[in-house]
């Protein structure tokens, strides 16, 4: 396929979904939009996953396979992205899949308007009805925006919309964005953590000067036990989140937003904080030190159990986490 002939580039990391990995290969294989190119990354896959991308590869020429040693997700994407070719990127992860019409309306619409990225929302399904008891409350509805947002925004003005009306999602597999909006940008994927998706989201709305949400549920999320939302590995999640917030700070330093941005920014913030309490509650200190010294350097894994420790220590002495929002919003009056 001609490089001018790639609209889009969808990259698929593959580790251990052997059972849902043809279902989410074909349902881009069967999109309207033609003029794709399907890139599959075997993140070491340990099952036989691969063959099912192989023999779809040997039937379908705009299938790319990339292979390399187990990294996780993050490693897996920037791989694949820096060998995409396409006008926009859009990233699917392996055991989830895309309604037909999905890139063609986003390619079109994204086109019209000029959009450095667009989003989406999803309907959620579930693996069997114990999963769907289990993880109902939390996911059924989750994706779905109710509300319209019917023009292009600044990424900056869309931020505060959306978490004014609690439906900023961060999924990577929520948008599409313009891969020479990345590329300018210098962003990919912060590697090595779960939950990495926090800092790519707020990086690629804050960078954009041109966005659109549709209000279309292009996207099946499937509920499952064992993977990174519904696993339990504690001390790896919160690690995840602590290494989101640090990056998210450093990437705030270099950049100037009016107040009621970073008002906004700090509230997300304590979101993210929140959502690493969940995991930090239930971990004991022995378990992290076990776990810590794989992860980061030296100095990281101390400034790790500092924040460990002050979140535990805040958390018992008032129930909330607000003081993050306090401290990311000092100085914004001078911004106003």
């Amino acid at each position: 396929m001609e490089k001018e002939t790639v609209k889009v580039s969808v990259i698929i990391p593959v580790y251990n979904v052997e059972a849902y990995i043809e279902e989410c290969v074909s349902s881009v294989r069967n999109q309207t939009l033609k003029d794709i190119e399907i890139i599959c990354v075997n993140d070491g896959t340990r099952d036989k996953s691969m063959e099912t991308v192989r023999k779809a590869a040997g039937e379908d020429l705009r299938i790319q396979i990339i292979e390399k040693e187990n990294g996780g997700l993050s490693t897996a994407r920037n791989v694949g992205l820096a060998s995409a070719r396409g006008e926009y990127v859009y990233f699917l992860d392996s055991d989830d899949y895309i309604m037909p019409e999905t890139l063609e309306y986003l390619y079109r619409t994204a086109v019209e308007n000029e959009l450095d990225n667009i989003y989406f929302g999803a309907t959620t399904i579930y693996e069997n009805a114990e999963i769907r008891k289990k993880y109902y409350r939390r996911f059924e509805g989750y994706y779905h925006r109710k509300r319209e947002y019917p023009k292009v925004y600044p990424g900056e003005i869309l931020l505060q919309e959306l978490l004014e009306n609690d439906e900023y999602r961060t999924s990577a597999c929520l948008q599409m964005p313009k891969r020479e909006f990345l590329v300018q940008q210098g962003i990919t994927f912060l590697e090595g953590i779960l939950h990495e998706d926090n800092l790519f989201a707020l990086q690629t709305m804050l960078c954009a000067e041109r966005v659109m949400v549709v209000n279309q549920d292009f996207y099946v999320r499937r509920v499952r036990e064992a993977s990174i939302m519904t696993g339990d590995k504690k001390v790896e999640s919160s690690w995840g989140y602590y290494r989101c917030i640090r990056e998210m700070l450093v990437f705030l330093e270099e950049k100037q937003y009016a107040g009621a941005t970073m008002e906004c920014i700090g509230d997300l913030l304590t979101i993210i904080q929140r959502d690493a309490l969940w995991s930090i509650r239930k971990m004991s200190m022995e378990e992290v030190s076990r776990k810590i010294c794989k992860l980061g350097t030296a100095e990281e894994q101390l400034q790790y159990r500092l924040w460990v420790q002050n979140i535990i220590r805040l958390h018992r002495q008032t129930g909330m986490l607000s003081r993050v929002k306090e401290k990311i919003c000092e100085g914004t009056k001078d911004k106003r």
